[in-house]
Parts: structure tokens; sequence; C-alpha cells
């Protein structure tokens, strides 16, 4: 909730400095992300390690450590547009998305859909944030969503 404030504070900033929020709010987003929650693999494992691997642990726990994974920061990332969309600053629809790359491991990001149907990607662990049709075509792959079961069988 703290953080949501705090993005509210930016908001306020941007009005009275004369920019469009609406048109701010992914950066507004990925940069508070970014900051408050700092990708930082080893004092995530810490937590994790002092916590115990099995049992549920809060945001809020990584937030005041100042660390934390992908899967963090799309969590926190996720919240503050859906909150934002609740208070009719934002329409469209935001999921956490993830995929595996053999070798490597899991990711997630967040995915936006603006209220035109236009696709953003908020990837703050790997530094990106553009409408999905800019992202380079060779990295759009790791970003598509899998066709479903049903898409494939009718060629869609």
């Amino acid at each position: 909730h703290d953080v949501y404030r705090e993005l509210l504070r930016t908001r306020a900033r941007v009005v009275r400095s004369g920019r469009i929020f609406r048109g701010e709010v992914l950066s507004d987003v990925f940069d508070l992300v970014d900051s408050r929650l700092p990708y930082d693999r080893q004092k995530e494992s810490a937590i994790g390690g002092r916590i115990g691997s099995d049992k549920p642990v809060s945001l809020d726990v990584y937030l005041r450590e100042k660390a934390g994974v992908c899967r963090h920061q799309a969590l926190l990332a996720a919240y503050l547009l859906e909150r934002l969309k609740k208070e009719g600053v934002v329409r469209g629809s935001v999921s956490v998305d993830r995929n595996y790359v053999r070798l490597r491991g899991g990711h997630a990001w967040v995915r936006y859909v603006n209220s035109a149907g236009t696709v953003f990607i908020i990837d703050p662990a790997s530094g990106l944030i553009s409408e999905f049709g800019n992202i380079d075509p060779l990295l759009q792959r790791f970003y598509e969503r899998p066709k479903s079961f049903l898409s494939k069988l009718l060629g869609r």
C-alpha cells in the first residue's frame, strides 16, 4: 500500500508539471518497481533461507529488504497497475506472465493490454518496457503466449 501511495505522489507531481499521467503510467510503475524492489538474487535467496523455502512470504518482506527477483517485481508492477485500474486511471488488462527457458529456469514479467488493444511488456528484471510490436523479433518469441490447444487445432 505504501508503494502505491508513493506512485500517487508521483502522479500528483506529474499532473502539476503538466505531463499527462496516463501516457506515463507504465514508465512510472516500471521506475518505481525498479527503485523499490531492485533485482538481487543473493538477497532474495538469503530472505528465503531465513524464512524457509516451504512457507509463503509476503511481498512486504522483499520490499522491506529492497530486494527481489523477476516474480517479485512482476507481482508489484501488476498490483500497482490493478490499483490504478480500480481507480479508473488506466482501463486495460494486466497479467503476470511467465515462461521456462531450458537450462536457465523460469522468468516472470507483466503483460499490459491497454483499452485500444495494444500489448505492452513490463519486465523490470530485464530492464525492458516496450510495446510488444517494438521488441526485437528474436526477443518477442520469449514474451509470446503459447497458443491454446483450440487455437492450434483451428490453425489460428
